[in-house]
């Protein structure tokens, strides 16, 4: 007992980071801790936007396209590996070096996709012993990287990351 409000002064930890412990009418997503780890922001609202959709386009990619296919290999190795990449490295080396077209996101960052995806994709694509011609996928990885830089897509960007390599890998010729 003790402690007052109800919670007997016990901390779950795995339902607040607050040191005081669960509050009435709290939800994990006010979890400060935990939005910021997963928002740009601060704004739990954001997690609705960017983190559900990358979470939903990754789990269509994996049922509908997964192995043998290229395509679901390039999917999910541009969105998490691309679109992972540019989130860290232009949060820790674009100070600077913003994007004429986009001034949130960074030319490092961008080049982090592209090298990323490209990488992560060309070794993904060889572990599982799917064939694909390189010059397409660093084709596609320099699109992707492109695309996920514009500026009016904003939470939908991951949608686009999923897309382009989706729609190149059916388009270009074998």
């Amino acid at each position: 007992g003790g402690g007052g409000g109800g919670g007997g002064g016990r901390v779950d930890p795995a339902r607040s980071s607050d040191p005081r412990g669960p509050r009435p009418g709290r939800t994990p997503l006010a979890d400060p801790l935990l939005t910021a780890a997963m928002s740009r922001s601060g704004d739990p609202r954001e997690l609705l936007k960017g983190p559900l959709i990358y979470g939903i386009s990754h789990t269509l990619m994996a049922l509908a396209f997964w192995l043998p296919s290229p395509h679901g290999i390039l999917a999910i190795g541009t969105l998490c590996a691309g679109d992972g990449l540019a989130d860290v490295v232009g949060r820790r080396l674009g100070k600077g070096n913003a994007l004429a077209w986009n001034p949130q996101k960074s030319a490092a960052g961008s080049l982090a996709f592209f090298v990323g995806a490209g990488l992560t994709c060309r070794g993904l694509l060889a572990w599982h012993g799917v064939p694909f011609p390189a010059t397409h996928l660093w084709l596609i990885a320099a699109a992707s990287a492109a695309v996920e830089s514009l500026p009016f897509l904003g939470a939908y960007d991951n949608l686009a990351v999923v897309a382009v390599p989706l729609l190149l890998s059916h388009a270009l010729p074998a």
